[in-house]
């Protein structure tokens, strides 16, 4: 399952803590789920922390068959015992899914860590919520347009809602109407999808197989009020790409120019790598996207040869034999 962007559990009840008692407002159940991309009772167990915890007066009430919070402000959160590290990796967390944010959550996570210190009395505390990290990225989406499609989507997750979605696969497709069980909310290369199943306009599951579309292609999110009985389908994350293919071997020869950057990480479970006489590395690794490993061997030019799977490697000759013929044009 890929890792909560919001870092681990005790880092998430840390920032349920500093959101609540600095803002200065309410939050509903509903709104906090989609803050911390969880789902409600994972915001309700950790409410139920909070309470337990001493000195810490968790205010809680129904309105318009919502659940609302907010911690009383007369409690300072200088007054508890802050965690160093804590906070440390709390910035970062923040600093490194930056990009993915919409501006609205970001400036919300980072007015209420300003306002924690600016109260807080410990000196070190003050300094280690100065932001000392900072993430870069290739082709950003803003997510800021499309706030309201995320929260729509996060929803029909919680309440297992089947939605209308108007998507737009391709620039020069025109858009198209899916009827979806969406399932979870995924980051993968500083982009978010949904991954969902596809139904019929009855709340039909129509495809076990989920399907994966990209947030910043949907036009449109209308909730319907049919529900939508499904197993969730855990993201595998132990192999290379998204889930477009059966999982296959795929065996690439890297030149020593590039073997350094290959050899230091982590391409999919089982991987094997073998260093070859030249300085060079040999890597066979697991797949479930044959697009993904064509553009990403292409992506080294002559310092990346795919061996195999044969007929995936003779797409790459292909595709640059149509290359140089648009360069010799």
């Amino acid at each position: 399952m890929a890792p909560n962007s919001f870092g681990t559990a005790g880092l998430r009840l840390l920032q349920l803590y500093v959101l609540l008692s600095s803002s200065g407002r309410s939050y509903s159940l509903t709104r906090l789920a989609q803050i911390f991309r969880c789902s409600r009772q994972t915001i309700l167990r950790m409410a139920g922390q909070l309470e337990m915890m001493p000195r810490i007066e968790l205010e809680s009430y129904k309105q318009g068959g919502e659940r609302f919070y907010q911690i009383d402000n007369a409690f300072s959160p200088a007054d508890i015992e802050m965690d160093l590290e804590l906070l440390r990796q709390l910035m970062l967390c923040r600093d490194i899914v930056s990009h993915l944010l919409p501006a609205p959550i970001h400036e919300e996570i980072g007015e209420a860590l300003d306002n924690v210190a600016g109260r807080a009395k410990n000196k070190d505390a003050k300094s280690t919520l100065t932001s000392h990290s900072q993430a870069f990225w290739k082709g950003r989406i803003d997510y800021s347009p499309h706030q309201t499609t995320i929260q729509q989507l996060y929803i029909a997750i919680e309440r297992g809602r089947l939605c209308d979605v108007h998507y737009q696969a391709k620039l020069s497709e025109p858009a198209r109407e899916f009827h979806v069980a969406p399932l979870r909310i995924l980051a993968f290369r500083e982009a978010l999808y949904v991954r969902c199943l596809k139904c019929s306009a009855e709340g039909v599951v129509q495809n076990t197989t989920p399907m994966t579309l990209a947030i910043h292609r949907i036009s449109k999110v209308q909730i319907k009020r049919i529900t939508v009985k499904t197993d969730d389908v855990e993201a595998d994350t132990s192999h290379f790409g998204f889930w477009f293919n059966e999982a296959f071997k795929a065996r690439i020869r890297f030149t020593p120019e590039a073997a350094t950057f290959v050899s230091e990480r982590q391409w999919s479970e089982g991987q094997e790598l073998k260093t070859l006489p030249d300085g060079g590395v040999e890597l066979t690794f697991t797949s479930t996207s044959r697009p993904e490993v064509k553009s990403w061997v292409l992506s080294f030019a002559d310092a990346a040869e795919l061996l195999e799977p044969a007929d995936l490697r003779q797409e790459i000759h292909d595709s640059l034999q149509k290359t140089l013929l648009a360069y010799d044009a």
